[in-house]
């Protein structure tokens, strides 16, 4: 594999996950079409576990702070 230069894209190899908010959760994983999936969220989010995100790369993760409380599920995309 060749070594990436600066200005590259990279290239993301696991599943993508999308956090929704305001949006009334299923009770269970929901198969919206193959390889998507609406999942409910174990738990509201907590400033730590905004924190932890943060942690690995998100850099807005205080923005959500006020709003975490809205967030009851994810999209998740599975790869193929």
């Amino acid at each position: 594999m060749a070594q990436s230069e600066p200005g590259d894209a990279e290239t993301h190899e696991g599943n993508w996950y999308v956090l929704m908010m305001g949006l009334t959760g299923p009770q269970k994983p929901l198969t919206l079409a193959p390889g998507l999936t609406l999942v409910p969220l174990d738990s509201p989010l907590s400033v730590f576990d905004l924190a932890a995100a943060g942690a690995v790369g998100f850099r807005e993760w205080a923005m959500l702070e006020p709003v975490a409380h809205l967030c009851t599920c994810e999209i998740e995309t599975h790869r193929r």
